[in-house]
């Protein structure tokens, strides 16, 4: 359906609210879909824990996996 723009301005306000609102009462919620590779294989032995910042710029694996991420995210919409 298509909503009036005052509408639409409001939707990711409402999305980062609720994001917020479960990370808050529910923490762990998600966890076990993030815990592992968004495309089923597993993160490398040695890597950052997630939710942790890395020392230095991305390396070449890390660069190659985001760019896999992205593109599947793309084809699926």
């Amino acid at each position: 359906p298509e909503y009036k723009m005052d509408v639409q301005a409001h939707i990711p306000v409402a999305l980062c609210a609720l994001h917020n609102f479960i990370h808050r009462y529910n923490p762990t919620m998600f966890d076990e879909d993030y815990d592992k590779d968004i495309l089923g294989h597993k993160v490398k032995e040695g890597a950052a824990e997630l939710n942790e910042l890395g020392n230095g710029p991305a390396n070449t694996w890390e660069r190659w996996r985001v760019d896999l991420c992205h593109d599947t995210i793309a084809r699926a919409m």
